[in-house]
């Protein structure tokens, strides 16, 4: 069972994996939004109505909280909650962006809104030009050392394409660094891309992947928009992420969802269709960030060699853990959940 090997590894890490992270760092507002009415709107699809009817003039809204964020971000502090000896290179210039792990910034960071609903948050962002005019090659000549930090590095996590375009190219130079390690690419919302430049991220992807193992992790709805841009014409699951790891040529495709993960590899990790349940989340908190919680569970667990059942398995508890109680969890704290929880699919 995946979520014994999990707990096993957890109560007893085998120590701790150099993880590098890049490129993003943002400050989230968190909001509850008002529309006139004395209760905050709970639901996006409301509010969505609201706005399209011209029912909704104004809208006032509350906050209520201030973190860090950005896809990097999450995923270093996921792995460093597991144990993990974390590089973060982001744009980190705000106080608010301080952590206990070592950090290397590269400009100031995007300001993002997150308005608060029930089930999906809307995100309001402002990119300063640092972030727009970002180069991986300023990276390599800025940071001495990040090139260090990388060809030691037991995982790599690459996030947030949709925004940093340059980790096209960036990942066509890693192809050149002595990479021995599997790199993590979780690109954003896909839907807006055009398909051009997703063919060049899958020709970046493809020559990276000729030197160290890539997986792609991603939620249902950018793996679609992915697929259309590639023309994976497959709708069924798992036949179109099957389709799309081939259309990819890469070590593997993972979909992280609110019931299950599952990933389809190569033979560099099982060559196989896996499926792991997810917990059912007995409360939410917050689901911002709980994707990239998933990313650096998978990266953390991929790294170790922990076997990719193990690895959908932290995903998923590192997700849900985040959902719950809207921090990042621990091992700790993560061994003490699964202890506590029945295995998803098991009897309660």
């Amino acid at each position: 069972m995946p979520y014994e090997r999990l707990a096993e590894h957890l109560t007893d890490p085998d120590g701790s994996l150099p993880v590098v992270c890049l490129p993003d760092g943002s400050v989230d507002t968190l909001c509850r939004v008002y529309d006139g009415g004395e209760a905050p709107v709970t639901s996006r699809e409301t509010f969505g109505r609201h706005v399209a009817n011209g029912d909704t003039r104004s809208v006032r809204l509350e906050e209520y909280d201030r973190q860090p964020g950005g896809q990097a971000v999450n995923a270093a502090r996921q792995a460093h909650a597991l144990g993990d000896e974390v590089t973060l290179f982001g744009h980190l210039d705000d106080p608010l962006l301080t952590f206990p792990f070592e950090t290397y910034s590269m400009g100031t960071p995007a300001e993002v809104t997150v308005l608060s609903f029930d089930r999906t948050d809307l995100m309001l962002s402002r990119t300063p030009p640092t972030i727009r005019d970002w180069s991986f090659a300023s990276l390599q000549e800025n940071a001495a050392p990040f090139r260090d930090r990388v060809e030691r590095a037991g995982a790599v996590c690459l996030a947030n394409w949709v925004t940093f375009r340059e980790l096209t190219p960036a990942m066509r130079t890693l192809a050149t660094y002595d990479l021995d390690c599997p790199v993590v690419l979780d690109p954003g919302d896909l839907g807006g891309s055009a398909a051009k430049s997703v063919h060049d991220l899958r020709d970046a992807m493809r020559r990276l992947d000729e030197t160290t193992p890539v997986v792609l992790s991603a939620n249902g709805g950018e793996l679609r928009a992915l697929a259309e841009r590639l023309d994976v014409t497959p709708e069924a699951r798992p036949a179109r992420e099957r389709e799309l790891r081939t259309a990819l040529d890469i070590a593997g495709v993972v979909r992280h969802e609110e019931a299950a993960a599952l990933a389809v590899t190569d033979e560099r990790f099982d060559g196989s269709t896996t499926r792991v349940e997810n917990f059912d989340a007995r409360s939410i908190t917050r689901r911002t960030g709980a994707g990239d919680r998933f990313t650096a569970g998978l990266a953390h667990a991929l790294g170790n060699g922990l076997g990719v059942e193990a690895a959908l398995a932290l995903g998923n508890s590192c997700a849900t853990y985040f959902i719950e109680h809207g921090e990042t969890g621990t091992h700790e704290a993560l061994a003490e959940f699964l202890a506590e929880r029945p295995a998803p699919g098991a009897d309660d």
